[in-house]
């Protein structure tokens, strides 16, 4: 059993004293969230700030390109939406990967059954790697001439050793393009 000898008057100043701590504790804490919420988002308006100035900077030519023509007239709306047309075909990719794959799989034979494709674009040029298994060689030759006859594919390669088989053969060809 416990028996407090402070009088009323010493427990009330040390309840005050505990608050006023707790509300020092809580208050210091609640200041370095927000700073640290503060810091946080710095990088994010430095980001926003250089695009806005970019976009600026691109409208302001896009003003004067289309003020130096005729303005008002429908040649400079024509020469201000070509030069849209082109900014924004800047970073258009040419072909959509589903199509790519749907004409790929065209001229597929049936003794061929694809196992795995993958899809890669860097610096406005495709690759795509088909790995599977093919019945014969004569319908792996025969896809392989397929993907060659088509638009978009420039480059099919099939490694020679591949060939060795007559049947049951595993292939993987690497094809590269402007896709």
């Amino acid at each position: 059993m416990y028996y407090n000898v402070l009088p009323q008057e010493v427990k009330k100043t040390l309840k005050k004293e505990y608050k006023l701590r707790l509300l020092t504790v809580l208050f210091f804490g609640l200041t370095a969230v927000a700073l640290i919420a503060f810091v946080s988002f710095i990088p994010s308006y430095i980001a926003v700030s250089i695009k806005e100035s970019q976009a600026k900077t691109a409208a302001e030519t896009l003003n004067q390109l289309g003020g130096a023509q005729n303005s008002g007239t429908t040649g400079a709306d024509v020469f201000l939406t070509g030069e849209e047309i082109k900014l924004l075909q800047a970073n258009a990719v040419s072909h959509v990967p589903s199509d790519l794959l749907s004409k790929l799989l065209e001229g597929k034979p049936t003794g061929v059954s694809i196992d795995n494709i993958v899809y890669e674009f860097s610096n406005g040029k495709g690759k795509l790697t088909v790995s599977g298994s093919a019945g014969t060689r004569d319908d792996l030759l025969l896809f392989r001439d397929q993907i060659q006859k088509t638009a978009p594919f420039e480059k099919v390669n099939l490694p020679v050793a591949i060939l060795a088989k007559d049947t049951n053969v595993s292939f993987s060809i690497a094809i590269s393009g402007s896709f």
